[in-house]
Order: structure tokens, then C-alpha cells, then sequence
């Protein structure tokens, strides 16, 4: 699932994907915009920021901006994001 909003007056964006790691490219709007990834599962989740691991424990989120770079390496569960 993935939602996402723009408002063209205030250029305000927010969007919500149930599993960013599939749906990322669907997102018109990514630069400028702050990244909230969320573990939601109930096992550690493997991220590379700047190519440096971070371990996303379950229920626990890590925050990133439009200047780093995130990749999914090793995904075993889905990861819920909020862009905006």
C-alpha cells in the first residue's frame, strides 16, 4: 500500500508505504524530504545508510534526509516509511 499527498500552494508532501522497500520508486516527489523508516516486524531489520549498517530492532525507527542515501540489502520484512 502506498499513499502519498502534495499540496501545490505550500509544496507540502507526505507519503505512507506499508513496504518502502518495493515501493520507493512509486513516490513522484523524494528530494527534499525527511524519512522516517519503522520496523514493524518482530525481527531485526538489516538497512544501509551511507553504507553503514544500522540494525532496526522490532518496533524501532531510524530518521533520514534527503542527503543520505538508504538501500535494503537482505530485506526479510517489509518497512514501513512515512516521507514527508
Amino acid at each position: 500500500m502506498k499513499l502519498s499527498y502534495f499540496d501545490p500552494i505550500s509544496e507540502a508532501t507526505f507519503g505512507l508505504a506499508d513496504d518502502i522497500a518495493t515501493e520507493e520508486g512509486q513516490f513522484s516527489i523524494t528530494e527534499r524530504t525527511i524519512k522516517i523508516r519503522w520496523n514493524r516486524n518482530n525481527k531485526n531489520v538489516h538497512l544501509l545508510v551511507d553504507d553503514f549498517e544500522v540494525v532496526l530492532q522490532p518496533n524501532q525507527m531510524v530518521t533520514v534526509t534527503y542527503l543520505q542515501h538508504v538501500r535494503f540489502e537482505k530485506l526479510i520484512a517489509s518497512i514501513t516509511a512515512f516521507t514527508f
